[in-house]
């Protein structure tokens, strides 16, 4: 059965989107469409790596609430650690970035490292960020599907083909700026949802006396360290990073988005143990779906369609643009890449991810796929930033990770303390000098 109110709010924010996308439609040149004319100020920095934060984690942060409890916030943590961590590290990261005009650390890497661990570097982010599209694809379709009764698969179509209509109109810009109207909903929103739902047993107490002893110490530090590699090997945090007007900016949008990371977080974890309290017996890969389908009155399930909606396009929207971005810079080079081959390329790339969407559920598995792509990406990277590293460690560390994962996801050992051994051949670019440039 259809959910008449629940599907006109969704309506009315999808022709919002669509028409901040036709009013960029004119931005053509190479530096508007891919990094918005790189003016970006604090606000639309911080908003846009914030709604980063979507619909595929709250989902996935509903399932650390039935695993680890409170301390799954040793996650956020991490993340905000990362922040801080390319706060001090902006001057560095934007270096001569005004003479050979950066998209991403792919860029960065390929300046100050070589073509090597350029290439594995690009492969890494695809990874990532196309596991990314991904979750939010399969997430906002089954979110969708649950709040209005239409299929699985027009849902997935409605996300998919939306999206690409707006990036396809105003590029960056568009994202920039739907991701500003985004953030203010979702921080609304998860308020009124915490004030408006309260089912039995989720009082404060309760529910810190219920999840306090969940979580193992090793998963702690586990989750604190993919927390912090997750941003700092992220391909789409430095596209924002070389997107702002100044430095100045930069850090500010860092800081202020590693700050609304950290109380989202802990807010969507909170909401997370209320469901918990709730539904103690759930899996916990679908509790968040168990909570949809519990009969929420037809206010509350407005709210949190309008809330669910703007957290599937706030990151599926960056993570196609960065996709068709990073398979345009591997196929063409980042020059020849233009205007529109990149339209071209989105609406491949969402084919695609539509596919793989209709063929997978399996939403944990993607979501730490991406997270250790960046965990074997991020020690590269820093080390780099600290003045150390070369192409060749650069590549063979990067390489020497991935197939450790694969390794390590063969014989069912991606548990404990196992997933930081990914990390180790990446580390090793610590050990030499790097050669100024």
């Amino acid at each position: 059965m259809v959910q008449v109110g629940a599907l006109i709010s969704i309506i009315v924010f999808i022709i919002v989107l669509i028409l901040i996308g036709y009013y960029y439609r004119h931005k053509k040149l190479p530096e508007e469409f891919f990094m918005a004319g790189r003016k970006s100020g604090m606000t639309r920095i911080a908003a846009s790596i914030f709604t980063l934060f979507g619909a595929g984690e709250i989902v996935t942060l509903t399932a650390f609430a039935f695993l680890y409890g409170i301390s799954g916030i040793s996650l956020f943590i991490g993340i905000v650690a990362g922040f801080f961590t390319l706060v001090w590290l902006t001057k560095k990261i934007r270096k001569n970035s005004e003479t050979y005009k950066p998209y991403t650390q792919v860029d960065y890497m390929k300046q100050f490292l070589g073509n090597k661990s350029e290439k594995m570097s690009i492969v890494l982010s695809l990874l990532a960020i196309f596991s990314l599209l991904t979750i939010q694809l399969i997430v906002g379709g089954l979110l969708i599907a649950t709040l209005t009764g239409l299929s699985y698969i027009i849902s997935v179509l409605i996300i998919g083909i939306v999206i690409a209509i707006y990036l396809t109109l105003g590029g960056f810009n568009s994202v920039l700026t739907t991701d500003v109207v985004q953030a203010v909903s979702m921080i609304i929103l998860i308020l009124f949802l915490l004030i408006l739902y309260n089912p039995p047993g989720a009082s404060l107490s309760e529910i810190v006396t219920a999840a306090q002893n969940i979580i193992p110490p090793i998963d702690f530090i586990v989750l604190l360290v993919l927390g912090f590699f997750a941003i700092i090997g992220g391909a789409d945090v430095y596209q924002r990073i070389y997107a702002a007007r100044s430095d100045k900016e930069a850090k500010k949008g860092l800081a202020l988005a590693g700050v609304l990371f950290l109380i989202f977080g802990t807010l969507v974890i909170f909401l997370g143990l209320k469901i918990f309290s709730q539904f103690p017996q759930a899996d916990p890969n679908n509790a968040f779906f168990v909570f949809l389908a519990s009969g929420l009155s037809p206010v509350f399930l407005t709210l949190l369609s309008i809330f669910i909606v703007a957290s599937i396009f706030s990151t599926a929207d960056t993570e196609l643009f960065l996709t068709s971005m990073l398979v345009g810079h591997g196929f063409f080079g980042k020059h020849k890449l233009t205007r529109g081959k990149s339209q071209v390329l989105i609406w491949i790339i969402i084919a695609l991810s539509i596919t793989v969407a209709m063929l997978t559920t399996a939403l944990v598995d993607l979501y730490f796929a991406l997270i250790f792509a960046f965990l074997i990406m991020g020690p590269v990277m820093l080390a780099r930033l600290f003045g150390r590293g070369n192409d060749i460690l650069g590549f063979i560390g990067m390489l020497a990770g991935l197939i450790l994962a694969v390794i390590l996801a063969a014989f069912n050992l991606l548990t404990g303390l196992y997933p930081l051994l990914m990390a180790v051949p990446p580390f090793l670019s610590f050990l030499v000098r790097a050669k100024s440039k």
